[in-house]
């Protein structure tokens, strides 16, 4: 299995079935085509670049006290917490070899660049 190969069968093995599942739960909202799933999955990548970028911000100012600190820890924590649907969509999915392969192979391709 390549590394595109693994990322191909994480995506649409597991990425793909929760976020949709998290929009119809949260939004009553579906795809009607594959255009709107991709549009909508590109969508969410704007969005999740666009917070990332955030947190960068947010760490790389200067925390005055330790109470700001802890609050910032609190927050970051929170968001953390607050979706469990991917972390058991992941565990359940190991159950499926191709899938472990896969998890494997492209955590082995994130680690040999650095990420």
């Amino acid at each position: 299995m390549t590394d595109q190969d693994s990322y191909n069968v994480l995506i649409e093995s597991i990425y793909a079935p929760t976020f949709f599942n998290k929009l119809a739960s949260d939004f009553n909202w579906t795809p009607s085509s594959q255009e709107e799933a991709v549009k909508a999955m590109k969508m969410a990548g704007k969005v999740r670049n666009q917070y990332e970028l955030q947190k960068v911000k947010v760490a790389s100012q200067r925390v005055k006290t330790l109470d700001d600190l802890d609050n910032h820890l609190d927050s970051f924590l929170g968001v953390q917490h607050q979706d469990t649907n991917v972390k058991a969509a992941a565990q359940n999915a190991l159950q499926y070899p191709q899938i472990r392969e896969a998890a494997q192979v492209f955590s082995e391709y994130l680690a040999s660049r650095g990420q």
